[in-house]
């Protein structure tokens, strides 16, 4: 079976956070997942994260979002910026992890599940970050088969 490729958006070494000492470490322990992609918020960090973990590097993750080998977008950002990178992610037919909260407010929240709905994505009404590592109804990427 095929390797689940990853893009990580928020993966800068020159300011470490949970991408960086967490989810990497995570996804590059696992068999079924392939690191493919990162993405940062600027040239240096997107150099920076390209030298340290050897895959293309993005200051832009659109860029990183529409590569065609990216099967599986994890947001570990600034919440400001979740509502934007998940809807991206989501319209280009990704399978997404977000860090919790999903958004700044209910709407923003409540407008990413319907978009979810839409196109088959949601799985749980706790599938970000935290909550859905542990929510026994949120299945794991590859067994879910949608936005594929």
């Amino acid at each position: 079976m095929s390797k689940i490729g990853v893009g990580v958006i928020g993966a800068s070494p020159l300011r470490p956070g949970w991408a960086v000492t967490a989810h990497l470490p995570a996804l590059l322990a696992l068999s079924e997942y392939e690191l493919r992609a990162v993405a940062t918020s600027s040239e240096a960090s997107a150099k920076a994260a390209g030298e340290a973990y050897g895959v293309p590097a993005y200051a832009d993750p659109a860029a990183m979002i529409a590569r065609a080998d990216i099967d599986l977008v994890v947001v570990t950002v600034k919440l400001a910026h979740h509502h934007t990178l998940v809807a991206e992610a989501i319209a280009a037919g990704k399978m997404v992890m977000c860090e919790w909260p999903l958004g700044v407010d209910f709407e923003q929240t409540a407008d990413l599940r319907q978009t979810g709905r839409a196109c088959r994505c949601w799985q749980s009404d706790r599938s970000s970050g935290a909550d859905g590592a542990i929510d026994p109804l949120c299945p794991r990427p590859r067994h879910s088969g949608l936005c594929r």
